[in-house]
């Protein structure tokens, strides 16, 4: 799998439609200095989701995957496409330092 980043500008010249990166965050929880902190004060919460927002799916596919679904989804190429897709959101697992990735259609 590949990804490349190029402007908007060359992207449009390109044989398939562009899927725009229209906003991107990453973040971690206080203290979060391994994959999961069991040292924490309060146990039954992440932190983390409070910094992006998302993941409300999930399937254990972390990053290059979520991202090429969300290409996918852009262009009206994937295996389960959903109607009418304008804008997609990809996020990282939780219990990580985590992050998002909206993708916009052109």
């Amino acid at each position: 799998m590949a990804l490349v980043v190029t402007s908007a500008e060359r992207a449009r010249d390109l044989r398939r439609s562009p899927a725009l990166i229209t906003a991107a965050a990453q973040g971690a929880g206080a203290d979060q200095m391994t994959m999961t902190s069991y040292y924490r004060d309060d146990m039954t919460g992440l932190p983390e989701m409070g910094v992006v927002g998302g993941q409300l799916g999930e399937a254990y596919i972390h990053g290059m995957n979520g991202i090429a679904e969300a290409v996918r989804q852009i262009r009206g190429t994937s295996a389960n496409q959903l109607a009418s897709v304008r804008n997609v959101l990809v996020t990282a697992g939780t219990g990580v330092p985590t992050s998002g990735l909206v993708l916009s259609a052109e």
